[in-house]
């Protein structure tokens, strides 16, 4: 005979929330220093002078989500319904760098300069905003699905093992870490740790759903089941931008006026092929996929709202990832139409008018007496 306690346990609670908690507070401290190390201390100061003045209003937006998301952790669990703050935020901050990344192609194609490539280097600096709000955003998505799958594993009854979904986890951070280092690409400590924390969240949901003894489904409108794999998805897709963005700053850079241009250029990375900038992010986002497939390919009905509010819920997160998936989809298409144009002018040392050659002293006449 098995006996099942009625309720969650209370020991798994209090792991949850240490976990949480633990999660929000180092990724909160991590992320700054990480960033530097995997862009270097050129490419690091290359993006706070180019980012200019949405630098830290950005910053100061992701410092307001982790204190909601350690709140959330905390004691905020116990209204379901806030749990879709914690999918606004990433949202919100990703579209305003969509804004900043949009005002600076406009700026740059407003320039009155004829020469094509020195639009091309202003272009790629107007792509340091969209960046860093992306690298924010995905650090607060990764917080919050922890955060959700946390919460699931505090309304278990009993705790299990998921080691399919464990190993294709493991299997995706080897294989991100192996394509790095196959296709030469710098370290990326902060890519592989955001692709991690994404992937952790689903993991603890599974915990606390791959038994017999399922926690009871939530009917008061919180759907944080759904909300965590959506965040896992969104932080692993923002990571993916995030590093699609520099990718192609750097090819920009590369076309740019001067050394300076090209010394921006290798201080992102280098110029990367078409090849290797698909398939580093389709790595992780593939391996994310894998992932959630096989932690919830069994409990993929308890994936559906439980209540109509729970139903209103992820259908205001879906209009608010799709209004964000827009923005991104308006800012790469006035990018490409920017760069198509800029590509269509002369070089900054072509279409000038050949210097004027100097004129020639006249010789005086020669006065004899």
């Amino acid at each position: 005979m098995k006996l099942v306690p009625l309720g969650p346990d209370a020991k798994l609670e209090r792991l949850a929330t240490g976990i949480a908690a633990a999660a929000v507070f180092c990724l909160t401290a991590v992320l700054v220093p990480l960033a530097k190390f995997q862009l270097g201390d050129k490419g690091w100061h290359l993006l706070q002078v180019t980012a200019g003045a949405a630098f830290w209003p950005l910053a100061a937006v992701a410092a307001l989500g982790a204190c909601l998301g350690l709140a959330y952790a905390l004691g905020l669990h116990s209204r379901p319904r806030l749990g879709l703050l914690l999918v606004i935020g990433p949202a919100l901050l990703a579209g305003a760098g969509y804004a900043f990344g949009m005002h600076g192609v406009w700026t740059a194609e407003a320039t009155p300069t004829r020469g094509g490539d020195v639009v091309l280097a202003r272009l790629a600096a107007s792509l340091a905003a969209p960046t860093w709000a992306l690298l924010l955003a995905s650090g607060l998505a990764a917080a919050g699905s922890v955060v959700l799958g946390a919460r699931e594993l505090a309304r278990a009854r009993t705790l299990s093992l998921p080691w399919i979904p464990l190993l294709a986890a493991l299997a995706t951070i080897f294989a991100v870490n192996t394509w790095s280092s196959y296709a030469k690409l710098p370290p990326r400590p902060l890519f592989s740790l955001l692709v991690a924390a994404a992937l952790l969240g689903p993991l603890l949901a599974a915990a606390a759903w791959g038994t017999e003894d399922h926690p009871e489904d939530e009917s008061s409108g919180g759907a944080t089941l759904i909300l965590c794999v959506l965040l896992s998805l969104c932080a692993v897709l923002a990571a993916v931008g995030a590093e699609a963005l520099v990718f192609r700053a750097a090819a920009l850079y590369a076309q740019g006026p001067g050394a300076e241009a090209h010394d921006h250029a290798l201080s992102l990375g280098g110029a990367r092929g078409t090849t290797i900038r698909m398939a580093s992010g389709a790595v992780a986002l593939i391996g994310t996929l894998l992932t959630i497939i096989a932690a919830f390919g069994r409990n993929r009905d308890h994936l559906r709202p439980p209540s109509r509010r729970s139903t209103l819920v992820v259908v205001i997160a879906l209009i608010v990832l799709a209004l964000t998936t827009l923005g991104a989809a308006a800012h790469r298409a006035s990018l490409s139409k920017a760069i198509a144009q800029a590509n269509r002018r002369p070089l900054a040392t072509d279409g000038q008018a050949p210097p004027r050659p100097t004129p020639r002293p006249t010789p005086r006449p020669n006065m004899r007496p």
